[in-house]
């Protein structure tokens, strides 16, 4: 069997690059172990211009968003399910000062294309909003494990997907075509998430493993809204949440611990007005870059070998336009831009 890419994993960033590979009409393949955690399938998946914690917009947010919206419901129309959902943000503001940056930026431009101004806190009398809060219209979140569900079919019935642990050793690089068991391609792409750390491939490049948990609750007083704080509620439907999350910093297990899930409680009861009961409790592990940026390139070792990772807690919105460059790049040679190439770390390893 000869392809033009192998992409190695079906989380976020392999996913999203495997369908606009194929909207750019590449020839591909995807290898993904179905045992194997992944960050992606526990992720709250919002997509949120605002980065609440410096209240500046997030990186290429004018670009990547609309991209993303219209990517997912593309994805959406191929497979026939729903589970990109763009129905805005509420935001408790967590300070008297953040209440006045945040009515400080309704004043500079582009802000108004995503917020609004605060308002009252008894608008919304089922949070607890000592300083009000404000809408972010321009935010919404995709239901991850809808959307790697629905892929995943659909790469399956496209005969595209390949059930299997990829050791490796098993990566034949001494032939004109890489070769994978009996696949030879041109390229592979490992979209491997924290797993790249192991990879013999890329020694320039550490993900620091950051283990986040969360929760499922419910709370039939609570309206079905995304709202965000000290921690973000996104609405699941049947009057229930998934609530999150928390970090824990280079840890690689994905064991959810009592300690963490009593934190998001303890938050979460100072944040609602209204009851809530526990229904499930999760971990996963985020694969993070220290420069907060994530990184596509080829291996230092072998020119052929590449990685799409580092997406980050704004993946949702940042994976489809990147994995369309990175179609581009493959397709016509379009130069990556230095903000997210592997170039950055050739001559500065982590380590």
């Amino acid at each position: 069997m000869i392809t033009e890419i192998l992409i190695v994993g079906q989380g976020l960033a392999g996913t999203t690059l495997a369908m606009q590979l194929h909207q750019a009409e590449i020839p591909f393949l995807v290898i993904d172990d179905p045992t194997i955690s992944r960050s992606s399938r526990v992720a709250a998946g919002l997509f949120n211009p605002v980065v609440f914690r410096r209240m500046n917009l997030g990186w290429r947010t004018d670009e990547c968003l609309p991209e993303a919206i219209s990517f997912y419901q593309s994805i959406e129309a191929i497979t026939g399910k729903s589970f990109c959902h763009p129905i805005g943000l509420h935001r408790i503001h967590g300070s008297d000062d953040e209440r006045q940056l945040w009515e400080t930026r309704m004043q500079e431009d582009g802000w108004l294309n995503h917020i609004e101004s605060s308002e009252p806190a008894l608008k919304k009398p089922w949070f607890k909003q000592p300083f009000d809060g404000a809408p972010v219209h321009s935010a919404g979140f995709v239901s991850t494990l809808e959307y790697l569900g629905a892929a995943r079919i659909w790469l399956k019935d496209q005969n595209l997907l390949i059930e299997a642990a990829f050791r490796y050793e098993d990566l034949n690089c001494s032939e004109p075509l890489l070769k994978w068991k009996d696949i030879q391609c041109a390229e592979v792409v490992f979209c491997e998430g924290y797993k790249l750390n192991e990879n013999p491939w890329f020694p320039e490049v550490y993900l620091n493993p950051a283990k986040g948990e969360l929760l499922i609750i419910e709370a039939p007083d609570l309206p079905q809204e995304i709202f965000n704080g000290k921690v973000y509620g996104v609405p699941l439907g049947n009057h229930q949440f998934r609530v999150g999350s928390t970090y824990t910093w280079n840890q690689d297990h994905a064991e959810p611990t009592e300690e963490k899930k009593q934190e998001l409680i303890n938050i979460l009861q100072k944040m609602l007005n209204v009851p809530f009961k526990v229904i499930d409790h999760f971990a996963g592990i985020r694969p993070t870059v220290t420069d907060r940026r994530p990184v596509f390139g080829p291996s230092s070792i072998h020119p052929d070998i590449y990685t799409f990772n580092g997406l980050g807690t704004k993946g949702v919105v940042l994976a489809p336009l990147l994995a369309k460059e990175i179609a581009q790049y493959f397709l016509n040679g379009t130069p990556i831009p230095e903000d997210y190439a592997i170039e950055r770390f050739q001559w500065k390893p982590l380590h």
